[in-house]
């Protein structure tokens, strides 16, 4: 929850130089539900998905980079109207 406060989001970097530690489990975490998706093996029970949810885990990255840069253009669209 600290890293959340801090940053108001649970984007943690891979290479979390405050705490590398979180960034390569939180880099685990995400390889695990990807293995999960694919129908693979993994240790991600759906009590743990729960659990980050809850806090706000972005499972995809990538997905939530674009999803931020459509809102992005949503906004500057509502405020450049002619």
């Amino acid at each position: 929850r600290c890293f959340k406060e801090k940053h108001k989001n649970c984007l943690v970097p891979e290479r979390f130089q405050s705490d590398p530690q979180l960034g390569n489990w939180v880099m685990t975490q995400r390889k695990q539900y990807k293995l999960l998706q694919e129908g693979k093996s993994s240790s991600l029970t759906t009590e743990r998905i729960a659990a980050m949810e809850r806090l706000g885990f972005v499972w995809n990255i990538s997905s939530n980079n674009w999803e931020k840069r459509l809102e992005d253009l949503r906004c500057y669209k509502e405020n450049h109207r002619r």
